[in-house]
């Protein structure tokens, strides 16, 4: 008759020792991020126009090099441009 899966993962994991149970390798180390070029920038503001062509943010940040937080910044800095350079209406008072 065979064991219940609960047992058989009872004894396997029973029979570790500490070493076997936890990781002893060093993590890897995280490489800081080189700050873009201009023409990495005009690229990813190219890019942002038609995100979904790139598979959004996280293809953009692979295909330029950069990681999805400053893609993201980037387009936020395109949005604030854009909404300096757009003109600015007020809207027409109610009519009384």
């Amino acid at each position: 008759m065979a064991k219940d899966i609960q047992t058989i993962v009872d004894d396997v994991v029973g029979a570790l020792t500490l070493e076997e149970l936890i990781d002893q390798t060093p993590g890897p180390v995280q490489v800081p991020e080189k700050d873009p070029t201009d023409e990495v920038v005009r690229s990813i503001v190219t890019k942002l126009q038609h995100p979904e062509v790139y598979n959004g943010y996280l293809g953009i940040a692979r295909s330029e090099g950069v990681s999805t937080g400053t893609v993201k910044m980037i387009e936020k800095a395109v949005r604030d441009r854009i909404a300096d350079l757009s003109p600015h209406v007020d809207p027409e008072p109610m009519p009384k």
